[in-house]
């Protein structure tokens, strides 16, 4: 199996057998025949699916596999709809802000962007943005790895869902380099400064060093928001669960899998 590059006129795929030439794909049915250009063998040419797409394509980290990053997500019970329009075409409310760290090679945002597209239906025909994921990395190679991962994947559908972000925390980003993006949440002006929620609606952790980042971004989650965590060693679960009991209840998070 090979996955190509996105289709150009002129461009090539090179295959086991020479290559199968771009020109030859378009305006083909999916599931056709065709030859390599040595004539020796015959190949089916099909649409990728997201799994063909994430394990063939070139990386510079390694990916969270469709199957996992399906599962992390469902795990913040993530459900949006089309935004909500006054008569003169702006956002009532504010939009809906999602937290991914660190970027990696992007698959876990794109699971997370085929949730959230829905609510920025708008966008081009408004210009009106209802939701929004905010990716971070500390890695300039795994932001760009991220970009692409997002612009080559159904011709760019998600595209305009994330805003990818270089920083060196989470907790640096949020004290640092968030405040634009936490004006957009609108607040009563009747609320006291102790009384207003964050501005994300959930977050999403794939990284090293998890436990030192929680408190912080626990603090700029809205009511009921999840904080999701992904992490292959024990370890960093246990010292995760560590530093919210430690916390003493500064850390409202109420249930933990």
């Amino acid at each position: 199996i090979w996955l190509s590059k996105p289709l150009e006129f002129g461009g090539k795929t090179d295959v086991n057998n020479g290559s199968i030439n771009h020109d030859k794909l378009f305006n083909l049915r999916s599931r056709s025949i065709l030859k390599s250009t040595n004539g020796k063998s015959s190949y089916i040419a099909t649409l990728a699916t997201t799994e063909d797409y994430i394990t063939l394509g070139q990386r510079d980290a390694q990916p969270i596999y469709p199957y996992d990053a399906a599962a992390i997500v469902t795990l913040a019970d993530l459900h949006y709809d089309f935004p909500e329009l006054t008569n003169d075409n702006q956002l009532v409310g504010s939009p809906i802000q999602i937290l991914e760290a660190g970027t990696g090679h992007g698959s876990l945002a794109l699971a997370i962007c085929s949730r959230l597209h829905p609510t920025i239906c708008f966008l081009q025909k408004f210009n009106v943005r209802g939701g929004i994921l905010h990716s971070i990395d500390c890695n300039t190679n795994h932001s760009r790895r991220g970009e692409i991962t997002l612009e080559h994947f159904k011709r760019g559908m998600y595209r305009d869902d994330v805003k990818f972000h270089l920083a060196e925390s989470p907790v640096d980003w949020l004290q640092n380099h968030s405040e634009g993006w936490k004006l957009l949440e609108k607040h009563d002006e009747s609320e006291s400064l102790e009384d207003k929620e964050g501005f994300l609606s959930a977050a999403f952790l794939d990284m090293p060093e998890i436990s030192s980042n929680v408190s912080q971004i626990s603090k700029n989650l809205k009511q009921d928001a999840s904080l999701v965590i992904f992490c292959p060693s024990v370890t960093q679960i246990l010292e995760v669960i560590k530093t919210i009991k430690d916390s003493e209840g500064e850390i409202k998070l109420s249930h933990i899998r």
